[in-house]
C-alpha cells in the first residue's frame, strides 16, 4: 500500500510539471518584452543551476553506480555552467566584474557550447571505459582554463562581433561546427539507445535536437536583443530543462532507472553468462555421454540456441565435412552468427546461429560480442572433440592392423616351423633311404649278376630264357628305382642347372605306380618332344611335380581315373605344364585357399604342405602356378616357367 501510494504521488507531481515549465517560458517572454538583460539573466541563471545540479547529481552518486557516461557528462557541465556564467557578466549593467564589452559574452558563449558539444560526444563514445574521474576533471580544468586565458589575458581568442557590431565569420563557423558536433553526438547516442531507458533517451536525443537548433538560431541574428537571439535562448532553456528531466528528476523520482540500473544489467549480463556456462557445461557433459561424434553433434546444436540472448527466434545449424545437424525449426536468415570449427588447422566445417527476426543492433549485427567468444568457444571445443577421436580412430586402426601382423607373423612363424618340420622328417626319409638303398643295391647287384651267370653257363629253353630276361629287367628296374629315391630324398643343394621337365615327370611317375595301378589311373603323357630347358634346381623341380601328383591320385577315387601332363613352349621366354586329373575337384570358394598352408580337403591325413610348398617353388624359380576346378570333373594345375640356360 505505501509502495502504492508513493507511485501514485510520484505521478501527481510529474503531471503537472510541463504547465509549470510551460508558463514559466511566458513569464520570461514578457519579461524579455520589458527588459532583455533581465531575460537574459534569468535564462542563463536557469541553466546554469541546472548545470550545476547535474554536476552534484552525478558527482554525488558516483559511488554507488558505474555509470560513466552520467559522472563524465556531470564533469562537463559543471565546467560549461561556470563558462555560461561568466558569459552573463559582460553584458552591461551586471557590475564591473569583468569589462563591459559584448565581445568576451560571444567568446564565451563559442567556448561554452564547444565544450558541452565536444563532451556530449565523448561521454557518449567513453561511456564504457573505466575512466579516472580525477583526472577527467583535472582536464577540464586544463582546458577551460587555457581557454578563458586566451579570452581575458592572452587576447588571442578570434573575435566573434564584427565591426558592424554582426556576428563575425568564425563566430558563424563555429556555430555550424559546434552543430556538426551536436549532430554527432546525436548520432552515437542513437547507436547506443539500447543500453539507456527508453525515456531517458528520447529526452536526451529531444535536448541535443533542441541544442542545434539554438545554435542555427544564433549564425542569423543582427542583434544582441533580437528575435533570433531570443528564440536560440528558448531552445537552450528547453535542452536544459529536457536534460533536468531526463537525469535529475528522472533520477531522483525513479532512482533505480539511472541510479541502479547498472545493478540491473549486471544482474542480465550475470544472467547470460549462466546460460553461456550452461552451454558449455552442457557440451562437455555429451562428450561423456555421447559414445558417438554424430550425437556430440547433435547434442551441441539442440543446446547453442537457448544460450543466446534471444533463445524463442534461435536456430542452429553445424555442418562438419559435408555433414549438417540441425534443429527442428532451423532456417536460414540474413541475421546470422557463424564460426568455422577447424580440425588439426584445416576448415572442417562451420556452426551457424540464426534469428527469425531482427533485433537491435549489437557489436556483430543483432549479436552480443559475448556470443562470438561463446560460438568461438564452442568451435574450438567441437574442432578438439573432432582431433581426439580421429586419434582415437586412428589408434584404433593401428592397433588392429598390428594385432592382425602379429597374427599374420605368427602363422608365418608356424608355418615356418612346421615346414622345417616337414623338411627335417623328409631329410630323416632321405638318410633312411639312402642306407636302405645301399643296403638293398649291394644283395641286388649280386643276385643281378648270379642270375647273368646262369643265363649265361646253362642252355634253358626259349620259355625259361624270357623268364631270366624278365627277371633281369625287374632287377635292372629296381635298381633304378632305389636309385631314383635315393635322389629324391637326398637333400636339396639348392644349385640351379639345366633341366628338362621331360624327363623330370617321367623320373616322378613310377613312385606312384602303385597307387595309381590299385586306383586304376592312367596316367596320359602329352609332351613337346624338343621342350626347351629351363634353369631350375633339378631336385626342387621333381618335389613340385611329386607334390601335384601325389594330390592327383588322392583325388581320384577308387572307380579309376586319368591323370594327364602335358608339356609345351608358351612363348620365346616361357614353357607351360599343365597337370590335369579327373578327380573329384575343389569346391569354388576354396580354390584360392588350395596354396595355404595346412589346408587341405583331403579326406586321408595330409599335411597341407605339398601345394604351398610346390607354390614357393614355383615362384622361387620366378613362374607363375594357377588351378581351375569343377566339383565332380576333376582339377587342372597350370603351370609357367621362364627358359634358361644359365648362360645369359
Amino acid at each position: 500500500m505505501f509502495l502504492e501510494n508513493k507511485k501514485k504521488k510520484s505521478r501527481t507531481e510529474f503531471l503537472p510539471q510541463p504547465l509549470v515549465f510551460s508558463i514559466a517560458l511566458i513569464g520570461l517572454f514578457l519579461v524579455s518584452r520589458q527588459n532583455y538583460l533581465i531575460f537574459h539573466s534569468l535564462s542563463e541563471v536557469f541553466c546554469i543551476v541546472i548545470a550545476f545540479g547535474i554536476f552534484m547529481f552525478a558527482w554525488n552518486s558516483r559511488d554507488i553506480t558505474d555509470n560513466n557516461f552520467l559522472v563524465f557528462l556531470g564533469i562537463a557541465y559543471l565546467f560549461v555552467g561556470a563558462i555560461d556564467f561568466l558569459h552573463t557578466l559582460p553584458y552591461e549593467g551586471m557590475g564591473e566584474l569583468l569589462a563591459h564589452e559584448a565581445d568576451p559574452a560571444v567568446q564565451l558563449w563559442i567556448v561554452g557550447r564547444y565544450i558541452e558539444s565536444t563532451s556530449l560526444v565523448l561521454a557518449i563514445a567513453l561511456f564504457r571505459w573505466k575512466l579516472r574521474f580525477s583526472l577527467v576533471f583535472l582536464c577540464y580544468f586544463v582546458v577551460t582554463s587555457l581557454l578563458l586565458g586566451s579570452i581575458f589575458i592572452l587576447n588571442i581568442f578570434p573575435a566573434c562581433i564584427a565591426d558592424d557590431f554582426g556576428p563575425s565569420s568564425f563566430k558563424i563557423n563555429s556555430e555550424y561546427s559546434i552543430s556538426v558536433i551536436l549532430a554527432i553526438a546525436a548520432d552515437l547516442l542513437f547507436r547506443n539507445r539500447k543500453h539507456l531507458e527508453p525515456k531517458v533517451f528520447q529526452l536526451l536525443f529531444a535536448s541535443i535536437l533542441l541544442k542545434i537548433c539554438s545554435e542555427l538560431s544564433f549564425i542569423v541574428y543582427g542583434d544582441i536583443v533580437g528575435l533570433s537571439n531570443l528564440i536560440g535562448h528558448y531552445f537552450k532553456i528547453i535542452s536544459f530543462f529536457l536534460i533536468y528531466t531526463a537525469i535529475i528528476r528522472v533520477g531522483l523520482g525513479d532512482p533505480y532507472k539511472i541510479l541502479f540500473r547498472q545493478l540491473s544489467k549486471s544482474e542480465y549480463i550475470l544472467a547470460e553468462r549462466v546460460k553461456e556456462l550452461d552451454c558449455l557445461y552442457g557440451l562437455s557433459k555429451l562428450v561423456d555421454t555421447k559414445s558417438t561424434l554424430d550425437g556430440i553433434l547433435q547434442g551441441t546444436v539442440e543446446i547453442i540456441p537457448p544460450a543466446w540472448q534471444y533463445p524463442e527466434i534461435s536456430c542452429a545449424q553445424i555442418t562438419l565435412y559435408g555433414v549438417s545437424y540441425q534443429t527442428d525449426n532451423f532456417k536460414k536468415s540474413s541475421w546470422v552468427q557463424s564460426q568455422e570449427i577447424k580440425v588439426s588447422g584445416e576448415k572442417a566445417g562451420v556452426i551457424e546461429v540464426h534469428y527469425f527476426e531482427e533485433k537491435p543492433e549489437g557489436e556483430e549485427g543483432p549479436f552480443r560480442k559475448e556470443e562470438r567468444e561463446l560460438i568461438i568457444a564452442i568451435a574450438e571445443i567441437l574442432g578438439n572433440i573432432v582431433e581426439k577421436k580421429q586419434a582415437d580412430e586412428a589408434l584404433k586402426k593401428a592397433h588392429d592392423e598390428l594385432e592382425q601382423r602379429v597374427e599374420e607373423r605368427t602363422f608365418e612363424l608356424k608355418s615356418a616351423h612346421d615346414q622345417l618340420l616337414h623338411a627335417e622328417k623328409l631329410a630323416a626319409v632321405g638318410r633312411f633311404s639312402a642306407s636302405i638303398a645301399h643296403e638293398i643295391n649291394n644283395p641286388l647287384q649280386g643276385l643281378l649278376s648270379a642270375i647273368q651267370v646262369i643265363q649265361q653257363s646253362v642252355m634253358f629253353d626259349k620259355k625259361d630264357n624270357k623268364l631270366f630276361e624278365l627277371a633281369v629287367d625287374e632287377c635292372h628296374r629296381l635298381k633304378d628305382l632305389i636309385q631314383n629315391l635315393h635322389q629324391f630324398c637326398t637333400p636339396t643343394t639348392g644349385i640351379r642347372e639345366e633341366v628338362n621337365m621331360n624327363q623330370v615327370i617321367d623320373e616322378i611317375i613310377p613312385f606312384t605306380k602303385k597307387q595309381s595301378s590299385l586306383k586304376r589311373i592312367t596316367v596320359e603323357k602329352k609332351y613337346m618332344p624338343s621342350l626347351p630347358l629351363i634353369w631350375a634346381v633339378s631336385d626342387q623341380m621333381k618335389q613340385f611335380v611329386f607334390n601335384i601328383l601325389v594330390n592327383a591320385v588322392d583325388a581320384t577315387g577308387a572307380e579309376g581315373g586319368m591323370i594327364t601332363f602335358t608339356t609345351a613352349q608358351l612363348d620365346e621366354d616361357s614353357i607351360i605344364i599343365t597337370i590335369r586329373d579327373s578327380g573329384e575337384g575343389i569346391e569354388r570358394e576354396n580354390i584360392e585357399e588350395v596354396f595355404e598352408p595346412f589346408y587341405t580337403t583331403k579326406s586321408v591325413e595330409g599335411t597341407g604342405l605339398g601345394l604351398p610348398v610346390s607354390y614357393g617353388i614355383i615362384k622361387s624359380h620366378g613362374g607363375d602356378i594357377s588351378v581351375e576346378s569343377e566339383v565332380g570333373k576333376g582339377a587342372t594345375f597350370t603351370i609357367t616357367l621362364p627358359i634358361g640356360t644359365g648362360q645369359e
